[in-house]
């Protein structure tokens, strides 16, 4: 997908995600390898998102007044998440599992 911008961005990032985790989920996790380490892929994951869930839970209570702009910035971390849904029971307790847990809570508020 060619362009730098953050459409085209998130969805490469989206694409890497959403193997890893359809990997993990299929074969199991490999906490030895990076790539299908269900807590890096999570981390992974967390790492592109611009908004934290509390900015995105108080965007996302009028977002339909927003400018597209706006609207598209709650839409990238929405379809970011999703892979979060399908890793989450193999993720081990710690901050990566508190914060997916955080994201899954928002993103079903998401547009």
């Amino acid at each position: 997908m060619p362009g730098d911008g953050p459409w085209p961005q998130a969805r490469r990032a989206g694409h890497d995600f959403r193997l890893r985790t359809l990997i993990v989920d299929r074969l199991g996790p490999d906490r030895q390898d990076p790539d299908w380490d269900p807590d890096l892929v999570a981390s992974d994951i967390l790492a592109v998102l611009t908004l934290t869930p509390a900015h995105a839970r108080e965007l996302s209570s009028h977002w339909q007044t927003l400018p597209t702009d706006r609207i598209g910035e709650l839409r990238r971390p929405k379809n970011a998440t999703a892979p979060l849904q399908q890793l989450f029971h193999h993720l081990q307790p710690g901050p990566t599992c508190d914060q997916a847990r955080e994201w899954l809570a928002v993103r079903d508020l998401l547009p």
